[in-house]
């Protein structure tokens, strides 16, 4: 995870620099189905993982630039 995300919805995951996610599926509206290493699960914007940090399409952890998207808003990923 690049960027800390809040979330807005019930079904989204709360996520920090640094952490290491896995990605269970992308949507193509930019956000993605996520599980954290506590087991947690729920949607977080894409734009907030580190995707190089990955070798199979999990999300890694490598600290860069912290900034929060707070600001991101979906209506469904569905």
């Amino acid at each position: 995870v690049r960027s800390e995300y809040i979330p807005s919805l019930p079904d989204e995951l709360e996520i920090f620099t640094g952490e290491v996610v896995r990605v269970q599926s992308e949507f193509d509206d930019g956000w993605a189905l996520c599980v954290n290493t506590r087991g947690e699960r729920g949607m977080v914007p894409l734009e907030c993982l580190d995707r190089s940090a990955s070798g199979s399409g999990s999300a890694g952890a490598q600290l860069q630039t912290p900034s929060p998207y707070r600001d991101s808003r979906r209506t469904s990923s569905l």
